[in-house]
């Protein structure tokens, strides 16, 4: 279990097929059987969610994204 994620090794991840990465452009690897998506002006919108193995180290950036998630479940129910 690798407990640090760089956004390469995420992306990597992604193409295997066992993660979904939210990463740099320089990460991509342009091969016909990856896609990738760009989140443009109308937005392209997804059901997301955290998870961590209980009592790990948590990063302050997990956390607050952790928190957005909270904040904006109320008003993404309403959709």
């Amino acid at each position: 279990m690798n407990t640090y994620l760089s956004a390469s090794f995420a992306a990597a991840m992604a193409r295997e097929g066992v993660a979904l990465a939210f990463t740099y452009r320089s990460c991509r690897v342009m091969q016909d059987k990856y896609r990738y998506l760009r989140i443009g002006k109308e937005g392209i919108y997804l059901d997301l969610a955290l998870a961590w193995p209980a009592g790990k180290y948590r990063s302050r950036a997990a956390l607050a994204l952790a928190g957005l998630f909270q904040e904006m479940a109320p008003e993404l129910l309403k959709r």
